[in-house]
């Protein structure tokens, strides 16, 4: 007969005593935690007033619970494959506590994992891509069965994407930079090769930095360009193709014409065509030169960048001439202007005690300097051509009327000398008039002065129609004066020297005017020496 509300104690095989009570048909369930396995437990009853204690022992066989792996793909790209498996109690769907998992292909180990509170993630070494079928096996545990899950995994390559930039649009030096990338992660794909099509279909390839960067430098020509770069992929990641337009701009330049020689008739000027970017010269360029006729000529420019034109006409007056660089598929056209002034020649004629000084420019086809000649000088004298370079000094002899003192006259067949004797010293001034505006020339001789005298001791009076107009005593440290008059007729008829110091005799003379007119073009003294001195 059933014993209801007995008390009753199990002792499991490690000594841990479970106590429990029955239940009114003297029946009790005890849930223990045995591991799997077969144990012996003892179960006892104390008795009590109306029933005496009693024992017995019980085997018991411990099962391992029933497991269920569901595995499933994280990553399916080549060396990235991953697998996630989830291990469950099949019974309750409660988690599996630990385990190890295994991943085998064609029954080779691919990877492992170890189970943490029903869940594991397994890498595999999967390198190529391909259809591959997964076995993911759970081994259990001391408390679980082993499961499996078969999972079929299409392995495809990383997406790659490549773009390009422009670094550079510069015909000459162009440049763009190709970057290569994952595009999922942003995940940089360094030491791989890429490649870049050029519009003429011939490619060009470079590989990427630590930084999944290259930079490569194109020679395209100016204008739009299409390119095409492209990735073809690898074990890793699929190829990437992109378009890219380049617009190519051509290069400025900048011109420094100058005038290196102003020689009548064979002027030379230099064009100098230098590269704005770069400083360097602009080589096999051309040069256009528009002349002063409305004309144009060309040239070349050599290996410092230099266009060379010679023989440039100047005319009477200067030009400003304009140089222009021509557009070519490398430059813009660029232009530069260089003024060019008239050489100025000036020409010394020098007769005797005559002298003038003119000044004219350069004519189209060079001086004839002879004219200028021909105008102020008597006819017979210049019948001689005179060259401008080459023979720059022409003379001719005439004979003289009055003699002109050494100084001012080289070629004077004397030195005229004072008459006085030191005892009794006194003056005898020298003039002559020039053609140059009429200058009048008076020279103090002092070879003979004594000691104490001096030429600021001595004043020259000019007189006209014996009516003093002028008094000076401004010599020159030669001892010359000189007075400048725009018409004969307002030369003075004569002059007079004094001394103020008392030493000397004063001096008086007339003034012959009708030897500096020389109007009838006889002459009959002295060299002429011409002069001819051209402006750098």
């Amino acid at each position: 007969e059933p014993i209801p509300n007995a008390p009753v104690v199990i002792t499991l095989p490690d000594g841990t005593e479970v106590p429990a009570v029955t239940d009114e048909n003297g029946t009790v369930e005890v849930p223990v935690d045995l591991p799997v396995g077969t144990h012996t437990l003892d179960v006892s009853y104390p008795g009590d007033d109306t029933y005496g204690p009693s024992s017995t022992t019980v085997d018991i066989t411990i099962n391992p619970r029933p497991s269920e792996i569901e595995a499933e793909v994280l990553n399916n790209t080549p060396g990235n494959v991953t697998i996630s498996a989830t291990v469950t109690d099949a019974e309750t769907g409660l988690p599996v506590p630990n385990g190890p998992v295994e991943v085998y292909v064609n029954g080779t180990l691919v990877g492992t994992g170890e189970v943490v509170d029903g869940k594991v993630t397994i890498p595999t070494n999967i390198t190529e891509p391909g259809n591959y079928d997964f076995e993911v096996k759970y081994l259990g545990n001391e408390n679980y069965t082993a499961s499996e899950d078969n999972l079929p995994v299409d392995v495809e390559s990383h997406e790659s994407e490549i773009e390009g930039t422009t670094i550079n649009n510069v015909v000459g030096d162009t440049e763009i930079e190709i970057t290569l990338k994952d595009p999922d992660t942003g995940d940089v794909l360094a030491n791989r090769e890429v490649t870049v099509t050029l519009p003429d279909g011939s490619n060009k390839t470079a590989t990427t930095d630590e930084n999944g960067k290259v930079r490569l430098p194109l020679d395209l020509p100016a204008g739009e360009n299409d390119l095409v770069l492209s990735f073809a992929g690898d074990d890793e990641y699929g190829p990437s193709t992109t378009p890219m337009v380049v617009d190519v701009v051509k290069r400025n330049a900048t011109l420094n014409p100058k005038v290196v020689n102003r020689t009548p008739g064979k002027a030379v000027i230099e064009v100098t065509a230098t590269d704005n970017l770069t400083g360097k010269p602009v080589i096999n360029g051309t040069i256009e030169l528009t002349l002063a006729d409305g004309t144009k000529v060309s040239a070349i420019t050599d290996e410092n960048g230099v266009a060379r034109f010679e023989n440039v006409t100047v005319p009477k007056g200067g030009y400003n001439y304009n140089a222009t660089l021509l557009e070519n598929p490398i430059y813009n056209e660029a232009e530069g202007n260089v003024s060019v002034s008239p050489i100025k020649i000036k020409i010394t004629i020098k007769i005797g005690s005559w002298k003038l000084v003119c000044v004219v420019e350069e004519q189209e086809n060079g001086t004839d300097y002879k004219d200028v000649i021909d105008r102020y000088v008597p006819k017979y004298t210049a019948q001689k051509a005179v060259k401008a370079y080459s023979a720059p000094k022409y003379q001719s002899r005439y004979q003289s009327r009055y003699n002109v003192p050494n100084k001012y006259n080289k070629y004077s067949p004397r030195k005229y000398r004072s008459t006085w004797n030191k005892a009794r010293p006194h003056i005898v001034p020298v003039n002559r008039l020039s053609k140059e505006k009429y200058q009048l020339y008076i020279y103090l001789y002092s070879e003979y002065f004594n000691g104490t005298l001096s030429y600021s001791d001595f004043v020259a009076i000019l007189e006209a129609n014996g009516i003093e107009i002028t008094t000076s005593n401004a010599w020159d440290e030669d001892g010359m004066m000189v007075f400048e008059y725009d018409s004969i007729d307002d030369v003075p008829d004569s002059f007079e020297i004094h001394d103020n110091s008392g030493h000397a005799s004063d001096f008086s003379q007339n003034i012959d005017k009708s030897k500096a007119n020389g109007q009838s073009g006889v002459i009959d003294n002295g060299d002429i020496e011409v002069e001819i001195e051209v402006e750098a």
